[in-house]
């Protein structure tokens, strides 16, 4: 058996990992986590990050085309007198 951290359940149901448990497994801020409830008690395994790449794989492709930047310029100058007038 490998080392037992002991941990409170605080009044929202939360828990905090010791920082020297956070350090060994790298874990940090938004860092996800998968509890399993087993027969035997619970399991608490890190979940892998994703790389940007692998985030962009799970995006639907884009349908759009690109903007040329005179139709972007268009369109930043029709949002601007939109939100001014709006505001007037």
């Amino acid at each position: 058996m490998g080392t037992v951290y002991r941990l409170t359940l605080s009044r929202k149901g939360q828990i905090t990992l010791p920082k020297a448990l956070r350090q060994a497994l790298g874990l940090g801020e938004g860092d996800t986590l998968l509890l399993e409830v087993t027969e035997k008690g619970l399991t608490l395994k890190p979940l892998p990050r994703l790389s940007v790449m692998e985030l962009f794989a799970h995006l639907p492709p884009a349908e759009a085309q690109p903007l040329e930047d005179e139709e972007v310029r268009e369109v930043a100058k029709k949002r601007h007198s939109e939100r001014w007038n709006a505001t007037s």
